[in-house]
């Protein structure tokens, strides 16, 4: 690794990996962690420049898939041969956590939202109804990643008379998941907030449109940062504001990646994820009679039994299955699936050499 500003890197965070990341580095390297992408190109900084950065052809070459390129919150390595400001990301060292979803209009590729990540804020306001399948793949994501989630009820000054009930209502829904409740107009749970974000850790929005990522960055940085739109009065939903995935430095020393809305949420997760946001069920089911039980109608059903007695609540148990079942067809794949999904990336790869080339 060059002679690069330690000080200056760690503001982004370098300090909480460079022991794992040593290895990986020679002395001519020269380090960057992605702060925001837009298609195919990225936003890199190492402490004391910005750079906009494309990926090189050896390392396009190498990608068989979406996850291998790189995301917000990776640290890279970046060369620049031509120009002070722009830069070409070689190589993506190994991610410390990875927080991904199924790629939209597919059943096989993933998508990294972000990487390297501490804890992962989960935002929903408390004007919302709740959809609780929603809430359950947001939280199979984060345990997944290897992140810490916490739920975050934002807007708690908007329905005063709903709070209680929805903060009840989550509580039901998750198990040894922090939740604050949250105002940033009136900073009520602020405090509660910062204990999941100490300085130099870094930690990912992700939430439904509207529910006030944006308007919490801007909180808490200080200054308007992230643009925001108003709440319609009719329904008290928010507008979508934020474009992109972007990585923000607090004044503090937190790192915050803002996300924009995310509508679908298909899972990359496998068994233990689940048994994280189900741990009741995930338990009782280990003594069921079959181990392929479905828990529909074999005999020796435990989760059955559990139902009937009142041990486990129906509802609970449809929301776990239901992800169950979803989980286990994507773990058995489709042959068309799979052959699709490597002809989009190597369309992908085609585009990109003809960008990089000047050809139309």
């Amino acid at each position: 690794m060059n002679r690069q500003n330690m000080e200056e890197l760690n503001r982004l965070g370098w300090g909480r990996y460079q022991l794992a990341m040593q290895p990986n580095l020679v002395k001519s390297d020269h380090v960057g962690r992605v702060t925001a992408e837009s298609k195919r190109y990225y936003f890199l900084s190492d402490g004391k420049n910005e750079y906009l950065a494309e990926v090189s052809g050896k390392l396009l070459h190498r990608t068989t898939g979406l996850e291998d390129f790189p995301a917000v919150g990776d640290w890279v390595l970046f060369q620049t041969p031509e120009s002070k400001d722009r830069a070409a990301i070689h190589r993506i060292l190994p991610r410390h956590t990875t927080l991904k979803r199924r790629a939209v209009r597919s059943t096989e590729e993933a998508q990294v939202i972000a990487a390297n990540l501490d804890s992962v804020f989960i935002i929903y306001s408390v004007d919302e109804n709740f959809k609780s399948g929603k809430l359950d793949r947001f939280l199979a994501i984060v345990h997944e990643s290897g992140a810490i989630p916490v739920v975050v009820l934002s807007k708690a000054d908007l329905m005063l008379e709903n709070r209680e009930a929805v903060y009840r209502e989550v509580l039901a829904m998750t198990s040894g998941v922090s939740i604050v409740m949250l105002s940033a107009k009136t900073g009520e749970g602020v405090d509660s907030l910062l204990r999941h974000l100490e300085p130099g850790s870094t930690c990912c929005m992700i939430g439904p449109s509207g529910a006030g990522k944006s308007t919490l960055l801007n909180f808490l940085a200080g200054s308007e940062v992230a643009k925001t739109a108003d709440v319609r009065e009719f329904d008290m939903k928010g507008r979508h504001t934020t474009t992109k995935r972007e990585l923000f430095v607090l004044k503090n020393g937190q790192i915050l990646i803002d996300t924009p809305g995310i509508r679908e949420v298909g899972l990359v997760v496998g068994d233990n994820a689940l048994s994280s946001v189900f741990p009741d069920v995930a338990a009782i089911a280990k003594h069921c009679r079959f181990r392929n039980c479905t828990h529909h109608h074999e005999p020796g059903c435990a989760v059955l039994a559990a139902i009937s007695s009142g041990e486990l609540d129906p509802g609970k148990v449809a929301r776990y299955l239901k992800l169950k079942a979803e989980v286990m067809e994507r773990e058995d794949g489709n042959p068309k699936d799979k052959r699709i999904a490597k002809k989009r990336h190597a369309k992908r790869i085609h585009k990109a050499f003809r960008k990089s080339s000047g050809k139309k």
